[in-house]
């Protein structure tokens, strides 16, 4: 009686495995006709909607046309001059932008480790 279940048993694996052929065999040859049609140029109904930056025509260049340039603002001798924004802050020491960072950093309401 073990012997009819080892055979029955052996039987179903061995179909098993046939369908399972059967069905990747049918499977590339789905394939292979889907890459037929589309090599033979006929597109489906998808393919026509489908954008590429292919179809798409670059702008030529525009020609470049010399403008006459106005005269520059004279700068007189004794005037003063701002300090700018990178100067005023070496001078000072601080960095608003670095504290308003770290001050988000620490005071972060979504992670739980750094709030305990």
């Amino acid at each position: 009686m073990d012997i009819v279940f080892v055979i029955l048993f052996m039987l179903a694996f061995f179909a098993f495995s046939m369908f399972a052929r059967f069905k990747r065999v049918l499977a590339e040859q789905e394939g292979l006709q889907e890459a037929a049609q589309a090599a033979s140029g006929e597109a489906r109904a998808d393919d026509e909607s489908y954008f590429t930056y292919e179809t798409v025509e670059e702008p030529r260049p525009q020609p470049v046309v010399a403008r006459p340039q106005a005269p520059a603002a004279q700068v007189r001798k004794g005037a003063s001059v701002e300090p700018s924004l990178s100067n005023v802050q070496a001078a000072s020491g601080f960095d608003l932008r670095q504290a308003v960072i770290s001050q988000v950093i620490l005071n972060n309401p979504y992670n739980n480790e750094i709030n305990q």
